[in-house]
C-alpha cells in the first residue's frame, strides 16, 4: 500500500469511502478545490489501483494543521491504512515546519480516537453538540514542535552544518563564524 498525492479521478472512490464512513458525508464540491491548492494537504491510500482511504488536512496559518477529514474503506480497515495516512500527514506537517495538528471527532467514534491516541494526539476539549444530530465533538492536538527539531538536525547534518553554530546565531545574533 502506498499513499500518494489526491487527484482528480480518485474522487469518486473518495465519494464512496466518505458515504460508507460518515453520519454526514460530504458531497464532491468540498473536495475538488483542494486537489490543486496547496493549502490542503489531500491524500489517498492506495493498494493495487484501488483507493482505500484518505485524508484531507488544511493549514492554519502560521503553524498549524487541521484534519478536515480522514476515513478508511470498510473493506480496508484494521490493516494499518488509516495510521499510514496519518504518518503521511504527520511527516507532510514535520518538513513545513507546522507545529500543531488538530481535530475534532465524534465523541463515539471509538475506532477514531484510538488512531489519534495512537498517533500522539491529546484531549484538549469538547465541543457540545457539535454535530447536527447532537453528539458532542472532542478536540485533539498534537504538537510536532521535537520532531521539527530533529528533523532540522538532521537536514542540517546532511548538508555538513553544525547544528550548535546555527543555534547559538540565532541566541546571540553573532555570525556563525564568530561562534
Amino acid at each position: 500500500m502506498t499513499v500518494r498525492k489526491a487527484r482528480t479521478e480518485d474522487l469518486e472512490a473518495v465519494l464512496a469511502i466518505e458515504e460508507a464512513s460518515f453520519k454526514d458525508p460530504w458531497g464532491r464540491q468540498p473536495y475538488e478545490p483542494c486537489i490543486d491548492d496547496g493549502r490542503y494537504f489531500f491524500a489517498v491510500a492506495e493498494d493495487e489501483n484501488v483507493i482505500a482511504g484518505y485524508v484531507l488536512a488544511s493549514d492554519v496559518p502560521p503553524y498549524e494543521a487541521e484534519i478536515m477529514r480522514i476515513a478508511v474503506d470498510p473493506e480496508a480497515r484494521k490493516r494499518g491504512t488509516g495510521r499510514m495516512l496519518m504518518d503521511a500527514l504527520t511527516e507532510h506537517c514535520i518538513t513545513s515546519l507546522t507545529s500543531d495538528i488538530f481535530l475534532e471527532v465524534r465523541e463515539g467514534n471509538a475506532a477514531a480516537r484510538a488512531l489519534y491516541e495512537k498517533s500522539g494526539f491529546r484531549y484538549t476539549g469538547k465541543r457540545e453538540k457539535y454535530y447536527a444530530d447532537g453528539e458532542d465533538a472532542l478536540m485533539m492536538r498534537r504538537n510536532l514542535f521535537a520532531e521539527i527539531l530533529k528533523y532540522a538536525d538532521r537536514r542540517m547534518k546532511e548538508k555538513g552544518v553544525d547544528p550548535r553554530s546555527v543555534t547559538a546565531h540565532v541566541f546571540t545574533d553573532r555570525p556563525p563564524e564568530d561562534i
